[in-house]
């Protein structure tokens, strides 16, 4: 599996505007992919399969740092692109990405 947000695109330019950020998940096996993060209220969000067995799904988040996870059939997977590792309070391992 590869999971990587990737920033597209600040819509507007302007400081504290929120950024479209896409997150790209390749789960070809996977019947189901949610995407969930502090940005979300830790709440699932279905992400969108395509024929080449990639999920995605496309969130605006402001600037600054963000905590999120990949759910692949309700199970926490690693994003082994991203670096950014942390863990929450619960002691499950999440990802961060940064928002310029």
């Amino acid at each position: 599996m590869i999971a990587t947000p990737r920033h597209t695109n600040d819509r507007t330019g302007a400081t504290g505007s929120p950024t479209l950020v896409n997150f790209l998940c390749a789960a070809p096996r996977a019947t189901r992919v949610e995407l969930e993060g502090d940005f979300t209220d830790w709440q699932p969000v279905p992400m969108t399969e395509s024929v080449d067995g990639w999920w995605t799904a496309q969130m605006e988040l402001f600037h600054g740092p963000h905590e999120y996870m990949f759910l692949l059939d309700g199970v926490p997977m690693l994003d082994r692109d991203n670096p950014g590792m942390a863990r929450n309070e619960a002691e499950e391992r999440i990802w961060l990405i940064e928002v310029d």
